[in-house]
C-alpha cells in the first residue's frame, strides 16, 4: 500500500520527490541510471517505481525512522499513518485532590504522528500559561 501510495501521489509527494530528497539527506544518492530503473518498473504489469526505489533504499541501509523524516518533510501524511503507530496515550494525568492555592504538578506522555501537542484545561478554561511540550 505504501509503494501505491507513492506511485500515485500528487506532484511534490511522489516517489522521484522522496529519492531527490534522500539523495541530499541521507547520503542514498541515486545514479540516473537507477532512477531509469526505477520508473521502467511501470511497464511491467506488478512493477512499481516506489516500491523498487524503496527497495534500493533499504539496501543502502535506510531505516524507517530516516524514512519517516524524509516523508515529513515531503508532508506526506497519508503515508506516514502507514509507518507510524496511531495515537497512544502512554501515562494518563493521575487524579489529585488539593486545596485551594496549592501547586499542582500534571503530566501525560503520549506517542503517534502527527506530532502531539497537550492542551490543560482547568474548569473549562484553557491553560495555556503553564502547558510544556
Amino acid at each position: 500500500l505504501l509503494s501505491h501510495l507513492l506511485d500515485r501521489a500528487p506532484p511534490g509527494k511522489g516517489w522521484r520527490d522522496l529519492a531527490q530528497l534522500a539523495g541530499s539527506r541521507v547520503g542514498l544518492r541515486l545514479s540516473s541510471l537507477e532512477l531509469e530503473h526505477c520508473s521502467l518498473q511501470v511497464l511491467s504489469p506488478e512493477g512499481s517505481p516506489s516500491w523498487s526505489l524503496l527497495q534500493l533504499m533499504g539496501e543502502r541501509g535506510c531505516t524507517v525512522s530516516e524514512l519517516t523524516e524524509l516523508l515529513q518533510s515531503l508532508q506526506h501524511t497519508e503515508v506516514l499513518q502507514l509507518l507510524n503507530p496511531i495515537i497512544k496515550i502512554v501515562v494518563e494525568p493521575e487524579s489529585q485532590a488539593v486545596f485551594s492555592g496549592q501547586m499542582v504538578k500534571l503530566s501525560c506522555w503520549a506517542t503517534g504522528y502527527p506530532l502531539l501537542y497537550y492542551q490543560w484545561f482547568k474548569e473549562k478554561k484553557m491553560v495555556n500559561k503553564y502547558t510544556k511540550i
